[in-house]
C-alpha cells in the first residue's frame, strides 16, 4: 500500500512538474494570459505540495526502518536535500518596484544586475607603494616553532563546539574533552607538522 501511494504521488509530481515547465517555456516565448498564469501558478503549487507530502511519507518510512533495522536510509536523506532546491525556487522578483513572475523579464533583470556589478567604470591608475614588509625575528621564529603546551591544547579544546567532529573517525569534541585526562599524554607526543 505504501509503495502504491508513493508511485501515485510520483506520477502526480511528474505531471505537475511537466505542466509547470510547459507553461514556463510558453512564457519565455510570449506573455501568458491571466488564465494561463493562474494555471501555471496552480501547477507549481500542486507540484511543491505533492513533493512535500511525498517527502513526509519517505521520512516516516525512514524513521520506521531506522527503528526496526538500524538502517540510516541515506538515499532518502540525499533525495530530501535535492528537494530543498524546489523549496528555494524563485517565483518572481521586484523590477523597478513592480512584481514580475515573467521568466523572460526575470532573466533579463538578473543579467542586467550582474552585468552592472561586474562592469568596471573606474580607471585603474598605476601607482607605486612605498612600504616595508617586516621579517620575523629569530625570537619570534623560535617561539612559533615551539611545541604546544598542555595548557594551550586544553584551552583550544575547551573553546571548540562539543558536537563537532574534527576527523571522519566519528569522535566528537565532547569525547576529547571528557577523556582528555586519558589521551593527553598520547596527544602531547604527536609530532606537529610545520606549516611551511
Amino acid at each position: 500500500m505504501f509503495s502504491d501511494n508513493i508511485n501515485n504521488l510520483g506520477e502526480e509530481i511528474k505531471n505537475h512538474s511537466k505542466a509547470a515547465a510547459h507553461w514556463e517555456s510558453i512564457a519565455e516565448l510570449r506573455p501568458l494570459s491571466d488564465q494561463e498564469r493562474l494555471k501555471w501558478i496552480e501547477d507549481k503549487k500542486l507540484w511543491i505540495t505533492k513533493e512535500r507530502i511525498q517527502a513526509n511519507m519517505w521520512k516516516q518510512k525512514a524513521r520506521i526502518k531506522w527503528t526496526l533495522e538500524r538502517d540510516e536510509n541515506s538515499k532518502f536523506f540525499h533525495s530530501f536535500v535535492k528537494r530543498r532546491g524546489h523549496k528555494n525556487y524563485m517565483r518572481g522578483i521586484s523590477i523597478n518596484g513592480t512584481w514580475s513572475e515573467n521568466p523572460q523579464e526575470i532573466k533579463e533583470e538578473i543579467f542586467r544586475y550582474f552585468s552592472n556589478i561586474f562592469k568596471s567604470n573606474t580607471i585603474v591608475e598605476e601607482c607605486y607603494l612605498d612600504f616595508y614588509i617586516g621579517r620575523v625575528t629569530e625570537e619570534d621564529n623560535t617561539h612559533l616553532e615551539e611545541r604546544f603546551s598542555e595548557d594551550e591544547i586544553w584551552t583550544a579544546l575547551k573553546s571548540c563546539c562539543s558536537s563537532k567532529a574534527p576527523e571522519p573517525n566519528g569522535f566528537s569534541m565532547k569525547f576529547y574533552k571528557k577523556f582528555w585526562w586519558l589521551i593527553k599524554e598520547d596527544v602531547l607526543k604527536i609530532e606537529m607538522p610545520h606549516s611551511y
